[in-house]
C-alpha cells in the first residue's frame, strides 16, 4: 500500500506563498486530514506540475488565470510535425491549475486555482486520447469524497463521458 502523504498548515502555506495562489479550503482540509498518496490516487503537492520538473514552470504560472470556461478541443493546432511540441499540447493551456490525479496514459485530472473556474476540477485528456480539457462535471466535494474512498471507476467514468460529448 502506498504511503499517504497528510501536510501541515505550515507546508500548505509555504506552498501557496511560493506559487502566489490559495488553495480550495474543502481541498486543503482534504490534504491534511486524508491527504494524498501519490500518483496511485491523488498527487502530492510535490508532483502538481508531473512529469515535469517545477523549475521548469514561471513564479506565476498557478497565480495566472485559467484559460477556460468551456470545455476546450481546438485539435486545428494539433501538428503532426511538432509533436508534443505542437501549440495543442501547451502547458499554457493548463495554466492557473494543478494536476491532482493522473489517469493513466497522461491524462490528468486538474484542479483550476486561479481565475472564474477556481475550485472546480477539469480533466485534460490531450495527450491520452485528444479529449481536450474540459471540466468533471461534479463537485470538488463529491471528487474528494470518491477519491478518499479509492472509487476511481466513477471518476474515470466521469471524464470519459465528457470527453464523449465533445465529439
Amino acid at each position: 500500500m502506498a504511503h499517504r502523504r497528510r501536510y501541515t498548515e505550515e507546508e500548505l502555506r509555504e506552498f501557496e506563498t511560493r506559487w502566489n495562489i490559495v488553495l480550495p479550503k474543502l481541498y486543503r482540509t482534504f490534504l491534511k486530514i486524508v491527504g494524498c498518496t501519490g500518483t496511485a490516487g491523488l498527487m502530492r503537492l510535490d508532483e502538481w506540475q508531473s512529469p515535469h520538473d517545477p523549475e521548469d514552470f514561471e513564479s506565476d504560472f498557478l497565480s495566472t488565470q485559467f484559460p477556460h470556461r468551456l470545455a476546450w478541443n481546438d485539435r486545428s493546432l494539433k501538428r503532426s510535425d511538432s509533436g508534443f511540441g505542437s501549440p495543442y499540447h501547451s502547458d499554457d493551456l493548463w495554466r492557473g491549475s494543478l494536476r491532482i490525479r493522473n489517469t493513466g496514459c497522461e491524462g490528468y485530472d486538474i484542479l483550476v486555482v486561479s481565475g472564474p473556474c477556481a475550485g472546480e476540477v477539469w480533466h485534460d485528456d490531450r495527450i491520452c486520447s485528444g479529449g481536450g480539457i474540459f471540466p468533471l462535471g461534479i463537485s470538488l466535494s463529491l471528487y474528494l469524497s470518491l477519491a478518499a474512498f479509492g472509487i476511481r471507476k466513477q471518476l474515470n467514468q466521469s471524464a470519459t463521458a465528457n470527453a464523449l460529448d465533445l465529439t
